[in-house]
């Protein structure tokens, strides 16, 4: 069975004129913080998004005009897959 591998995740915003780049490792990625309210399940959502589902965002990241790039691996091939708004594009 082939496996799926997030690889990167990207989120620029063209309203605050910002950029985030999160890379995963191949093996395990454990995400936390100390305090509550700093972006966890907001950064699955963003993948989430990404990939065309339509999670429950925060306003505040609705009102970024943000767009997303999430590339990923299923086996031994590579995908990317872009968006914007309700614009998708893959390579």
């Amino acid at each position: 069975m082939r496996s799926l591998k997030f690889k990167r995740l990207l989120v620029l915003s063209n309203s605050i004129k910002s950029a985030n780049q999160f890379e995963f490792s191949q093996k395990l990625n454990l995400i936390t913080a100390n305090d509550n309210s700093v972006g966890k399940s907001t950064l699955l959502k963003l993948i989430f998004w990404g990939l065309g589902c339509e999670p429950e965002l925060d306003t505040t990241w609705t009102n970024q005009d943000c767009k997303t790039i999430v590339e990923f691996q299923i086996g031994n091939d590579s995908y990317r897959v872009q968006r914007y708004k309700n614009q998708m594009y893959s390579s």
